[in-house]
């Protein structure tokens, strides 16, 4: 884990800066180009890059469940806590200034999806933590996630009965928001953390390292700012650092001694591929 500190703080420590013009400019690892020399457009932005990068973290996912065939329940996982975390945001920006009825429903929505994420951990541990005739490595691996498993469903259970409480005392002199507001917040962002965390848990020692490093410096940041938000500007701004942690991962799993499986390296392949294809796009000149 400090490996994978040390180099993403590696990764994010190109600045901007403005030039002796006084005009803004991006330093870039590998590019040393002003923002506006950067040919992309919204139209081009949606019809193309946008696509390629969805591409990009689907076949992410779909590695690591080809890795371990388990790891997809941790992928639905995930995406359970991260809708929860959406959820929440939405609710937060709607409560304030929408009608009772408004932000009463996005709390159902909330407990809803809290209902199912506990549904799915109770699976995940009736089911899918045997490790019978595996080796050491995967039975520490299991009973490590065992543990973060336990503390997302007991978190998750916290989260339940906090929206049952204010469910119960809508209609009464109590302010069901504020209890709402003051105890989620922290819950649901510390069961995303986990969520993340054990995302690659199961995957082989040699592996999960630079796994986990693609997923924090680039697959997450495409996902969360440039897909779920639409942020065509984090790209441009970002556009050296992502390409740099893609690299390094392409680098290291196709010309290392890890060994990915061939039918999983000709996935990094194409992922590479797309990749380059988005920033031939974006660094085209006039």
């Amino acid at each position: 884990m400090k490996v994978i500190l040390a180099t993403l703080f590696m990764l994010f420590s190109t600045t901007s800066s403005a030039n002796t013009a006084g005009e803004m400019s991006v330093s870039y690892p590998y590019f040393h180009l002003k923002k506006e020399d950067i040919d992309i457009n919204r139209a081009v932005f949606l019809r193309y890059v946008r696509p390629q990068l969805k591409s990009i973290v689907k076949e992410y996912f779909h590695i690591l469940k080809k890795l371990e065939p388990s790891q997809e329940n941790l992928i639905e996982l995930w995406s359970n806590v991260q809708t929860l975390n959406d959820l929440w945001v939405k609710w937060k920006l709607e409560c304030p200034v929408s009608s009772e009825e408004v932000c009463r429903d996005t709390l159902k929505e909330i407990y809803k999806e809290s209902r199912k994420l506990d549904l799915v951990t109770l699976d995940f541990h009736k089911n899918h933590l045997g490790y019978k005739g595996r080796s050491g490595d995967y039975i520490d691996n299991v009973i490590k996630l065992s543990n973060s498993l336990d503390n997302i469903h007991n978190m998750n259970y916290r989260v339940m009965h906090i929206i049952e409480e204010a469910m119960l005392i809508r209609g009464t002199p109590y302010n069901p928001n504020a209890l709402v507001n003051e105890s989620l917040t922290s819950l649901l962002h510390e069961m995303l953390v986990d969520s993340e965390l054990i995302l690659s848990s199961l995957l082989e020692k040699d592996f999960r390292p630079i796994f986990d490093l693609v997923w924090a410096s680039f697959i997450k940041r495409i996902e969360r700012q440039i897909l779920f938000k639409d942020d065509k500007d984090f790209l441009v701004e970002h556009l050296g650092n992502l390409n740099l942690a893609w690299n390094t991962f392409h680098m290291k799993v196709s010309k290392s001694d890890l060994r990915l499986p061939k039918a999983q390296l000709q996935i990094v392949t194409i992922m590479h591929n797309r990749w380059n294809s988005v920033l031939k796009v974006m660094l085209r000149r006039n």
